[in-house]
């Protein structure tokens, strides 16, 4: 038991209800460098939830940044939590307990770093609508609400060693559709940079989207470059609803939309 973690937890965790009460059984069985391998029955029976309960609140605690999850094959996952954890204490556990190389265990870290400078900007309700706005008018028709990330679609920030590619995409489904696709071009997504803006917070805006450009156009499947990798990771893991919602709002189509960082060679 970690009481230094629990602590920590009581204190600065944003967890609710169940929530609050999965990061206080993962302390319950964290060293002193917050991490430990519970299993989801075992964290389930605890909670006193379901386990596929168990696994939407694992995934919300990751996706709000206070817990990184260490996928270990033919073992237990490597739980870490991360409220109060420096990069020092991050590389030890990576390194030596999860089996990561230096290299992979700095890119994660710097994932989460970057999390924890938006998350003050990203704080809205996961309903939000963009709607398009009045023609010639750059004032959206609903009010000026800040985006979030969907924790629903989006897939862990915290991962295990992974090949090193630098492309992601969307995984936002969408049902065939049988009509060719309209064109999509540069001036299409400066559209839809317009409508992003007007509904994202300027930190979020600048440190992400902006620079971005569309790229190539295969049917319904669109490709877009971030101004780096990680930017690109980022567009996919945390705003790829947000930015299909703003794709919908100005073209009126459901694009596939596929994310590259610059200098990466794009590949599904």
């Amino acid at each position: 038991m970690s009481i230094k973690k629990m602590s920590l937890i009581w204190e600065e965790s944003k967890r609710e209800g169940s929530g609050l009460l999965l990061m206080l059984a993962i302390a319950d069985h964290a060293n002193d460098l917050g991490s430990c391998w519970p299993s989801v029955p075992r964290l389930a029976k605890l909670c006193r939830v379901t386990e596929r309960q168990a696994h939407r609140l694992i995934e919300d605690a990751i996706a709000a940044g206070e817990l990184y999850r260490f996928k270990r094959p033919g073992k237990h996952n490597l739980y870490l939590i991360l409220l109060g954890t420096d990069k020092e204490a991050f590389m030890k556990v990576a390194t030596e307990n999860a089996g990561l190389k230096p290299a992979d265990a700095a890119r994660e870290w710097a994932k989460i770093e970057l999390v924890r400078r938006l998350t003050p900007d990203t704080h809205v309700t996961p309903d939000t609508h963009v709607t398009p706005s009045p023609a010639g008018s750059s004032t959206p028709e609903t009010p000026d609400t800040r985006f979030t990330p969907d924790t629903h679609v989006t897939p862990d920030i915290a991962m295990s060693p992974t090949p090193d590619t630098h492309v992601t995409r969307s995984t936002i489904n969408h049902k065939d559709d049988l009509h060719p696709f309209p064109t999509f071009s540069s001036s299409t997504w400066a559209e839809v940079m317009d409508e992003l803006r007007n509904h994202m917070s300027a930190g979020m805006f600048n440190q992400i989207m902006t620079g971005s450009d569309f790229a190539t156009q295969d049917g319904r499947q669109v490709t877009i470059l971030a101004r780096n990798p990680l930017l690109a990771e980022m567009m996919t893991r945390r705003l790829a609803r947000i930015i299909d919602k703003a794709v919908v709002a100005r073209t009126g189509h459901h694009y596939v939309m596929r994310f590259a960082g610059r200098g990466a060679e794009a590949s599904q």
